[in-house]
């Protein structure tokens, strides 16, 4: 999912905390039982020792595969807004320290998601709502975090995966605007509109690489350069040289 879709996501939410819930189910890139279970106003800390850093500390397991498995703690570090409405709520529902931010348990907060896209499908007509669930704004977290130039192992880190090969399926994907941009920056998409001096340019770009590669291997000493009879320059090899064709093959 796209942020701007996440966002209509969570415009299409039924109340506040409902918006607050998918909001902290992105940015945290946690999943549902986490966020509705394991998250308590005693959760919400500002960093370690000195630093003033908006995070929540939860209980975690790394897998379904370790559901028998100790839970461990982790740090997520959060935007500073979700960090003060997430304060602001348990202030003014009346949260204690031992309470669950949340009011309902993993199951029903995944419904809320489904029934926000649900919404999302009516109002857009777009299909592809009807099979929005919760995890894929844990999908979605890494994924844009990835876009944004984050290290692997700090998404890792963040997400709480037990090693990279967990995180590997999120990591692969490519946001159809990244598929996009590289494929028409690539010249795979010049689409119908391109105009002949488009294109003309594009053949000259090519021309002269060809003669930037051919000046290259006279340099080396790789060809000759000769002069035909009609003043129009060729390329001859030297014994035992392969000619362009042959070493263009040979790649």
């Amino acid at each position: 999912m796209r942020e701007s879709e996440v966002q209509t996501l969570i415009a299409c939410a039924d109340d506040r905390e409902r918006k607050l819930a998918i909001r902290t189910l992105w940015r945290a890139s946690a999943r549902s039982v986490t966020v509705a279970e394991r998250l308590y106003p005693s959760s919400l800390i500002r960093g370690d020792g000195d630093a003033d850093i908006p995070a929540i500390r939860v209980e975690v397991k790394d897998s379904r595969s370790e559901r028998d498995k100790p839970t461990k703690m982790t740090t997520r570090v959060i935007p500073e807004k979700l960090y003060r409405d997430l304060e602001q709520w348990c202030e003014d529902t009346n949260r204690s320290p031992d309470t669950p931010i949340f009011s309902v348990q993993s199951a029903q907060m995944q419904n809320w998601v489904t029934e926000a896209a649900a919404v999302a499908a009516d109002e857009t007509g777009i299909e592809m709502w009807e099979r929005v669930t919760s995890h894929d704004l844990r999908r979605s977290g890494i994924t844009q975090m990835k876009m944004k130039g984050l290290s692997p192992l700090l998404i890792q880190d963040h997400g709480d995966w037990s090693d990279l090969e967990n995180m590997k399926p999120y990591l692969d994907v490519v946001p159809l605007e990244k598929m996009h941009r590289e494929m028409e920056r690539a010249g795979w998409l010049p689409g119908e509109e391109q105009s002949a001096r488009d294109r003309l340019t594009r053949i000259e770009n090519d021309v002269d690489a060809v003669k930037e590669m051919v000046e290259q291997l006279v340099e080396s000493g790789s060809v000759e350069m000769d002069t035909e009879d009609d003043d129009s320059p060729a390329v001859q090899t030297k014994p035992n040289q392969k000619t362009l064709v042959e070493m263009a093959a040979d790649e």
